[in-house]
């Protein structure tokens, strides 16, 4: 045994020091291993109303922006990358990485593609994949214009007599 296996707590009694298990979160007083990567990204959901409804990130969104994060071990780099949980979730549904190193490769290629995922709903904390499509950000940016003018248009309608008729080609 080394030392370091020892931890004091504050009444001078020691306890067993338990090393964070490679892929695992603290929950209920201990260290739980996720049996897979979906499943991960499951525990860290709001559960949803219904079907449709937004898959919204429980845990703290990153500072400077609305976005999830999730932190996890990359093997092959030795040590702990945040990465963007809506971008992690849409890449672990849809491409299946059989670890975590293949995640964070196609982690690292989808951002470097230059394509965004385009929250369809307007929510930043959702990752309900259906909810999510790649795009360019200009393509990104046009499309959340036309739906925040059109959900202006819905509730100026909501209250006015005079409604403002829809945008878009007659």
């Amino acid at each position: 045994e080394s030392p370091g296996d020892h931890l004091p707590t504050e009444h001078g009694q020691e306890q067993r020091f338990q090393p964070r298990a490679r892929g695992s979160v603290w929950r209920d007083g201990q260290w739980f291993v996720y049996p897979d990567l979906w499943s991960r990204c499951m525990a860290s959901i709001v559960e949803p109303e219904n079907d449709s409804a937004c898959w919204e990130w429980r845990r703290s969104p990153s500072l400077g922006n609305a976005y999830g994060k999730i932190d996890v071990y990359v093997p092959g780099l030795g040590r702990y990358k945040r990465l963007t949980a809506h971008i992690v979730t849409w890449i672990v549904y849809h491409q299946k990485p059989q670890s975590i190193d293949e995640l964070y490769l196609w982690y690292v290629e989808f951002r470097c593609s230059g394509l965004e995922l385009d929250h369809t709903c307007d929510n930043p904390v959702c990752v309900h994949v259906d909810h999510l499509e790649p795009k360019t950000h200009k393509q990104n940016m046009a499309d959340g214009r036309a739906r925040r003018a059109a959900e202006l248009i819905r509730r100026m309608n909501q209250y006015d007599p005079h409604p403002v008729p829809a945008l878009g080609p007659s």
